[in-house]
């Protein structure tokens, strides 16, 4: 049995071709999600997964994701003062109304 470390060749999206990637990157530029500020983060992420660095694509990645869903929050619920700041007293609120459920 071979170890994970030990696989030469490790693909999980075979199907992502350069077409998918070039529409992929012009969503990213058209996006309200992606913030323009964060666009050439986007863009190296893209160009490390073109490269096959998986690895640098998805710590590119992951940050930019945050700051989407908060974009994405802060537009669904009307609070565009909250995309950069984490407020800990409305989390208590919120949590006080998920356990009076329970």
């Amino acid at each position: 049995m071979q170890s994970f470390a030990q696989h030469v060749y490790f693909c999980c999206f075979v199907d992502l071709n350069h077409e998918v990637l070039s529409l992929a990157e012009e969503l990213v530029i058209k996006s309200n999600i992606a913030l323009r500020t964060m666009q050439p983060f986007w863009i190296a992420a893209l160009t490390a997964f073109r490269q096959s660095r998986y690895a640098d694509c998805v710590i590119l990645l992951l940050p930019q994701l945050e700051s989407g869903l908060r974009l994405l929050f802060t537009k669904c619920n009307n609070c565009p003062n909250r995309l950069m700041t984490a407020e800990v007293r409305k989390r208590v609120c919120v949590w006080s109304l998920i356990s009076s459920y329970f």
